[in-house]
């Protein structure tokens, strides 16, 4: 038993086997010393496999096709193919689908880029198609995955998703930003306070934004633009300036009213 403890202490010992005198040896404590060691080694290697695990499991959720649940979902994808290894080298899964479409919605594009080509993209193009396929089968997201069955192309079957959903999150989030500036800005001439050129710059854009992404149930006229425009303006050195713009009914745009106010 000391024999084996000694040749088994040897080997997990982080010592120089060369610089160990063994005719100085204790063996009587070969046996615990290789037992402490060992469960060291041991409790090392749980935990090792344990986090190793965790990292590599990243619980995604069916996605119904609901766009107040994409956000989750798209993270949760990306979070689990940043942990999962590909075949293409040492690159992760997340390859396949990284920057299909900029901060702002936009689709990004594909040509003349080497990563996606070749049969090891092709396996593990397919692998994500799988994925999505899987996720999405019980709701309205599988209509614009769909499409690539026969392809079997993962990528592109995410950037349609992205388009679909993202896009118009996008658009949804501008609009209520606008609307948001609209309805709380105000422009009083104080000291300190929004210079008038910032502000008519401010509101300029609010209305673009809203009429561009908020959808013809929200799109505004001239006469309703200005009246958002002219409303929240409290600065008295102005009140002539917004009394012949309010009396003006033919003709003027927002762009009018704001050359006005600034003349």
């Amino acid at each position: 038993m000391k024999v084996h403890a000694l040749y088994v202490w040897l080997q997990h010992s982080k010592h120089d086997q060369e610089d160990i005198d063994l005719e100085t040896l204790d063996l009587s404590r070969f046996t615990l010393d290789v037992m402490k060691d060992l469960r060291k080694t041991q409790s090392r290697t749980k935990e090792y496999s344990r986090k190793k695990d965790e990292d590599s499991y990243i619980q995604v959720k069916v996605f119904l096709g609901q766009e107040s649940q994409w956000m989750a979902f798209r993270k949760q994808l990306e979070a689990k193919y940043s942990k999962q290894d590909s075949t293409n080298g040492d690159l992760k899964m997340s390859y396949v689908i990284d920057d299909v479409q900029d901060d702002q919605g936009v689709p990004t594009s594909d040509d003349g880029v080497v990563l996606f080509r070749g049969s090891q993209y092709k396996v593990n193009n397919n692998e994500v198609f799988q994925d999505h396929k899987m996720y999405t089968a019980t709701g309205a997201g599988y209509e614009y995955v769909r499409p690539y069955e026969r392809t079997k192309d993962g990528r592109q079957a995410y950037h349609a998703l992205c388009a679909h959903y993202q896009g118009r999150q996008t658009h949804n989030s501008l609009a209520d930003a606008a609307m948001s500036t609209l309805s709380s800005t105000n422009f009083d001439g104080r000291k300190g306070g929004l210079i008038l050129e910032s502000y008519c710059r401010k509101m300029r854009k609010a209305v673009n934004n809203l009429n561009k992404f908020g959808g013809s149930e929200v799109r505004l006229g001239p006469r309703v633009a200005i009246k958002f425009f002219l409303d929240v303006i409290s600065d008295k050195d102005l009140s002539t300036a917004i009394t012949v713009i309010r009396n003006d009914v033919t003709g003027t745009t927002l762009d009018d009213a704001i050359t006005s106010v600034q003349a």
